[in-house]
């Protein structure tokens, strides 16, 4: 799948550049891989054969058409598709000239985002997005304006995107075979001069492979010369391809992000080149946090999502933590407590009613029912899951009569449920940085249209940073957290105002964030310590501890930030909306 444009020395045209790397790689696909024992090898890692019924197979990165052509030879139910047409006339050339033109396979140009939309969703059973193929997603660095970081960002979101456009196609319980560079061998170096002989189409064939990777730019260019037969009649074919770094680590968080579970690092016979990882799709699919909720609760805290927290100044997070586990409270208990003081010390001691917005499992909203004794409390949130579990924390903890939750999102909940309902006091914690901006300032207006005048909204939400975002930023916090169209604090208080609020104060949490994340880094790998025995749960909270510990770094690097803001409806605004 090479949907990178490619420069050339000698330049030429992107026609001529497209047909040139498209058989650079039928090339190398001839010459490094052994076209027998890879697609065996294929077949007996992921079982295609000898199931209870035929198997549907894409490869959605099929290139000139190897291995799909020769897994379709040993009778699979393969279909093959790649970004470059380039690619994709070889492999149905291939087919032909392999199977016969009656070979049955169905092979199709797109890129991978456009899998759902060409193929269908939940088709599949098993997707292979082998070849190394991930680097190049996106025609980046062609555009000499833009910043490489920038573009290295939009590589690493496309990836993410296209891995869930892969999850999408499979079936439940279907299966991913995708791979990476991996350890140096004698075909690949991340950096360096590797040479490669053989025969191809009955000619010697010398190929020259140089690497250059620019760790501090995030990216790893292959230029490739191909010399067929001799002088004076020798071809040469040459390529140059850039693309964004994807190790193992980047391959871990992009699926893990896009939804998928365990992922299994393994060998394939006949794969020398690449660090094979097969991984299954969740046979129920309940959405990132609702996924992720046992396990987050385990770094968290038993009773619900006590994620973030304020730490005195003077004493580190470790001990923090380790006061903390010696009174038995669980992880951040003391820390979100001070949080949970502070914020409610803001709240009128007046309010009867309160809307908790992007509500989660319920645990702001039953704290306000207990901080305000005479108060209704009325929360909301997307996920059917999460209020499911607010429901019966609810009633478990005695506050089931005064807290009642709804399943959607703040406009849905106060445009229809609560329509005519007016509240003293509207409440979000971490929620409205997961909605698009449009959405963000629709739910906003939305709680100003039904608070009373005089109303206070307390909000506190991920802001973006002063410091430009990088790669890693971008792929670790940014894309775990799904975070969209971030605004930086003067932007929130500028939308806040246009809407009619009265911002009374703002507050820069940023380094309690960092802290908070610091803090949940050390617990994830604590817990993942308490999971030898079940590798599926530690390699999930290893990865959140490793998640964790840069989501910290990023925020004491500025490149995220957490923003406390206290807003009022006044008269004026009020009579506006009128």
């Amino acid at each position: 799948f090479f949907s990178l444009s490619v420069t050339m020395s000698p330049p030429m045209s992107t026609d001529d550049a497209a047909k040139s790397l498209a058989r650079t790689w039928d090339i190398a696909n001839k010459v490094v891989w052994c076209p027998a024992a890879l697609p065996r090898g294929l077949s007996d890692l992921l079982q295609l054969e000898g199931g209870e019924r035929p198997l549907r197979i894409l490869d959605c990165a099929c290139g000139s058409g190897f291995p799909g052509v020769e897994l379709r030879g040993m009778g699979l139910d393969v279909s093959l598709c790649d970004g470059s047409e380039d690619m994709t006339d070889m492999a149905k050339a291939k087919a032909v000239n392999h199977l016969g033109r009656d070979h049955g396979m169905d092979i199709r140009t797109c890129t991978w985002d456009q899998l759902p939309e060409v193929w269908g969703k939940e088709v599949f059973d098993v997707v292979l997005w082998r070849g190394n193929s991930m680097p190049y997603v996106c025609d980046a660095w062609t555009n000499p304006s833009a910043s490489v970081a920038n573009e290295t960002r939009e590589a690493y979101s496309r990836l993410v995107e296209s891995a869930k456009a892969v999850y999408d196609v499979l079936v439940p319980g279907g299966r991913l075979y995708c791979d990476c560079i991996g350890e140096v061998s004698e075909t690949f170096v991340w950096d360096g001069v590797v040479h490669k002989h053989g025969i191809f189409e009955g000619k010697k064939v010398d190929i020259e492979w140089t690497f250059s990777m620019n760790e501090a730019k995030g990216t790893r260019t292959w230029a490739s010369v191909s010399r067929l037969g001799e002088e004076p009649d020798q071809e040469v074919v040459a390529s140059s391809v850039t693309g964004v770094l994807v190790r193992e680590q980047e391959v871990r968080a992009i699926l893990t992000y896009a939804g998928f579970g365990f992922i299994d690092k393994t060998q394939c016979k006949g794969e020398s080149t690449y660090q094979a990882f097969v991984v299954q799709k969740p046979s129920v699919d309940l959405g990132f946090y609702c996924r992720q909720n046992d396990r987050l609760r385990r770094v968290w805290n038993s009773n619900g999502r006590l994620c973030w927290g304020l730490f005195p100044g003077q004493h580190p997070v470790a001990d923090v933590l380790e006061l903390d586990c010696r009174i038995g409270s669980g992880a951040l208990v003391g820390p979100h407590a001070a949080l949970d003081e502070f914020l409610c010390s803001r709240l009128p001691g007046t309010a009867q009613s309160v809307v908790d917005v992007g509500c989660g499992t319920g645990r702001s909203a039953i704290n306000l029912a207990r901080r305000l004794p005479h108060a209704h409390i009325r929360g909301c949130d997307p996920s059917a899951v999460n209020i499911t579990v607010a429901e019966g924390m609810a009633q478990a903890e005695g506050v089931g009569g005064r807290v009642s939750f709804f399943t959607g999102t703040a406009q849905e909940m106060l445009g229809t449920d609560c329509h005519g309902m007016m509240f003293d006091a509207a409440w979000s914690e971490a929620a409205l940085c997961h909605a698009p901006p449009a959405d963000r300032r629709a739910a906003l207006a939305a709680i100003f249209s039904q608070l009373k005048p005089g109303g206070v909204l307390i909000l506190h939400d991920a802001v973006q940073g002063p410091s430009p975002i990088s790669p890693t930023a971008q792929l670790h916090v940014y894309e775990r957290l799904q975070l969209s169209g971030l605004w930086t604090a003067p932007q929130y208080m500028e939308t806040l105002t246009s809407l009619g609020f009265s911002v009374q104060e703002y507050i820069n949490l940023t380094s309690h964030q960092a802290a908070s994340y610091s803090a949940l880094s050390i617990t994830a790998r604590a817990v993942s310590h308490d999971c030898e025995a079940d590798e599926e749960s530690q390699q999930a909270f290893q990865q959140m501890a490793h998640d964790y510990k840069i989501s910290g770094m990023m925020a004491a690097k500025h490149q995220l930030g957490w923003g406390l803001f206290i807003a009022t409806k006044s008269d004026i605004g009020a009579a506006a909306t009128a």
